[in-house]
């Protein structure tokens, strides 16, 4: 199993003045598909844009979509049922944000005992129902569940999909394993996309660019 990096555990809470300030600049896991996107769209280099821009301005950027905003309500439900479910009787905790010495981190939704963890989304129904079918942790995440595997490292991750208006047997929950051969990747990939963020920092402080 590949080692998990020298961390931090912040234990504030998500979404507040003190999480974003902690991922101000910081490279994410539920980003690491961009730092690995070969093709156009939300690229590596669009991302470290983005990064840059909030070093530079002191702001995070955020997207706070309808879907976003509707999942971050709903998810405090959703631990609830899971925490409480008769099924799911692992002793689980929140965290706020695991800072790894190299400059990127993760957010895990919940720690499950020694070595687990979660990841919960609160799609819409007809993307709920997508989910319930594959019944597998969707393809999209899985850079940021295998990156926190990687970060924290933990040997398993629930992967968790709730939706209020559905009963106990309608909820997705799915194990999912490490992956080896892509945590490496990304042992080698996110230090070296970090590494170059900083040497555009260290070049716009100059006054190079």
């Amino acid at each position: 199993m590949i080692p998990a990096p020298k961390t931090t555990i912040f234990t504030f809470e998500q979404q507040s003045a003190e999480w974003n300030k902690h991922k101000l600049g910081v490279a994410s896991s539920s980003n690491f598909h961009r730092i690995l996107a070969k093709g156009s769209g939300a690229t590596r280099a669009s991302y470290m844009d983005e990064l840059l821009c909030e070093m530079i301005t002191g702001e995070r950027r955020q997207l706070n979509t309808e879907a976003m905003e509707r999942g971050n309500n709903i998810e405090p439900i959703a631990k609830a049922w899971y925490m409480n479910h008769p099924d799911y009787i692992d002793h689980c905790y929140e965290v706020g944000f695991i800072k790894a010495e190299g400059g990127f981190g993760c957010s895990p939704d919940l720690l499950i005992s020694n070595n687990g963890g979660a990841e919960f989304k609160c799609p819409l129904l007809d993307t709920h129902m997508k989910y319930l079918k594959a019944n597998k942790c969707p393809p999209k995440y899985k850079h940021q569940v295998q990156g926190c595997l990687w970060i924290t490292g933990r040997e398993y991750w629930k992967f968790i999909s709730y939706h209020p208006s559905l009963e106990d047997d309608e909820q997705l929950v799915v194990r999912v394993e490490r992956d080896e051969a892509l945590i490496s990747i990304l042992e080698i990939e996110v230090p070296m996309f970090v590494e170059e963020l900083m040497y555009l920092k260290g070049e716009r402080e100059n006054g190079r660019y």
